[in-house]
């Protein structure tokens, strides 16, 4: 690409739609509404917590249950079972985990095991890659999302 070309570079910023203003109390500053927010969210907060605590002992039971439940399957050498009251069966969850890329990409180059991969690129790499060009990538849309933070004053 020669340096008098034209490159574009398209943003797509991805905002729920704004709802309509609402007439704010005159006394609902700024300050006031960012220690309401962080109060709310503290609350929020507080609440999981406590509901995690409150269904930790239904779900240690429920392990145990689970475990039961397994152990009559592996003892009756069966994969599910049925009763009056409802049916256990078993199933297999997968996940694979890289742990030396550089290993994984020289198996798939050898074999030729490009199904291994999945489509996907580094947002940072591309990101840095469209700075560093001033150029779009072919086949690759960066969206941006602008979002709220809302953080506590340090003490």
């Amino acid at each position: 690409m020669s340096s008098s070309a034209a490159t574009t570079f398209t943003t797509v910023v991805n905002q729920p739609p704004l709802k309509p203003p609402r007439v704010r109390a005159p006394t609902l500053t700024t300050e006031r509404a960012i220690e309401k927010f962080i109060g709310l969210r503290d609350q929020i907060a507080a609440i999981k917590k406590a509901h995690t605590l409150e269904l930790a002992p239904f779900n240690q039971a429920k392990d145990i249950l689970e475990g039961w439940l397994l152990s009559d399957l592996d003892g009756a050498n069966v994969e599910a079972m049925r009763a009056s009251t409802g049916t256990v069966y078993k199933s297999t969850r997968t996940s694979a985990v890289v742990n030396e890329w550089s290993k994984v990409l020289e198996f798939i180059q050898a074999n030729n095991a490009w199904e291994l991969l999945t489509a996907s690129v580094s947002k940072v790499a591309a990101e840095a890659i469209m700075v560093e060009t001033q150029a779009a990538i072919p086949g690759v849309t960066i969206s941006r999302e602008v979002i709220l933070n809302v953080r506590k004053p340090t003490t």
